[in-house]
C-alpha cells in the first residue's frame, strides 16, 4: 500500500486502518478519509465530482455511514494499492505545476476497472490556505483540465469543456501548452486499457452539464 499525505495534515488516531480495510476490496485501486479545514472542524468533505464543464472539483457530502464510491478522491491524503498505482502508470508526468492530478488518477481509475472509495469513519483535517506558498500560473492550472479531457472525454465533451474554459483569460495560453504535449500519445495508450468510458462514468455518478 501507499498513502500520499500532505505535509499539513492533523491525523484521528487510527486514520489509516478503515482505508487499509476498504483497499482489501475486490476492484479497490484507492480510498480517502473525510477531510475538513482546521479552522472548521465540522465541515467534512467527501470525495470530488465535476459539477460543471470547467472542471472545478467540488466537495462532496457523505453519502453513508458506511464506505461508499466517489468520483475523485482527494490528493492531500490519498491511500491506494501500490500494484495499481504502477499497473495504471503512476501520476500523469504530463500535468503542470499545480492541480488536476487527483482528478486525472481518480478518473482513470474509474476508467481503467478500479474503484475509488471514502472511508468516512477515517478523519483528517487540512490546513487550507487561501493562495498557494509558491507561484502558480493560472495557464497550467487550465491546462491541466484541458489535458484531463483531452485524455480522457470524447469528442462532444472535450468541445463542452474547451467552450466554457475558453472564458479564462489563460485559455490561449493553456491551450499552447496542451497542443505541444505528448497527450495524444497516451490517450491512445490509456484507450487500450481502459474498460469504460467516460459515458459509463457521467452516467455512474450522474454528472450532467447540460444546464451549464
Amino acid at each position: 500500500m501507499i498513502i500520499f499525505a500532505d505535509a499539513h495534515l492533523e491525523f484521528q488516531p487510527g486514520w489509516w486502518q478503515p482505508l487499509v480495510e476498504v483497499l482489501h476490496r475486490p476492484n479497490a485501486g484507492s480510498a480517502a478519509p473525510a477531510v475538513a479545514d482546521m479552522s472548521n472542524r465540522e465541515a467534512f468533505g467527501y470525495g470530488f465530482t465535476f459539477e460543471a464543464a470547467d472542471l472545478a472539483p467540488q466537495w462532496l457530502e457523505r453519502l453513508d455511514s458506511a464506505p461508499f464510491h466517489a468520483p475523485i478522491l482527494p490528493g492531500c491524503c490519498l491511500a491506494m494499492k501500490r500494484e495499481i498505482f504502477e499497473r495504471t502508470g503512476g501520476f500523469d508526468e504530463g500535468l503542470k505545476s499545480r492541480g488536476g492530478i487527483d482528478a486525472e488518477t481518480g478518473l482513470r481509475f474509474w476508467l481503467q476497472g478500479y474503484e475509488n472509495w471514502v472511508a468516512p469513519e477515517s478523519k483528517v483535517w487540512h490546513l487550507f490556505r487561501t493562495s498557494a506558498p509558491f507561484p502558480v500560473k493560472r495557464a497550467e492550472v487550465i491546462h491541466n483540465r484541458l489535458r484531463l479531457a483531452y485524455l480522457h472525454f470524447n469528442r462532444d465533451r472535450v468541445e463542452q469543456v474547451r467552450r466554457t474554459l475558453s472564458e479564462d483569460p489563460a485559455f490561449e495560453r493553456a491551450n499552447q501548452l496542451a497542443a505541444t504535449s505528448t497527450y495524444a500519445v497516451r490517450r491512445r495508450k490509456l484507450l487500450t486499457t481502459r474498460v469504460h468510458d467516460d459515458c459509463w462514468y457521467f452516467h455512474k455518478f450522474g454528472i450532467s452539464w447540460e444546464a451549464t
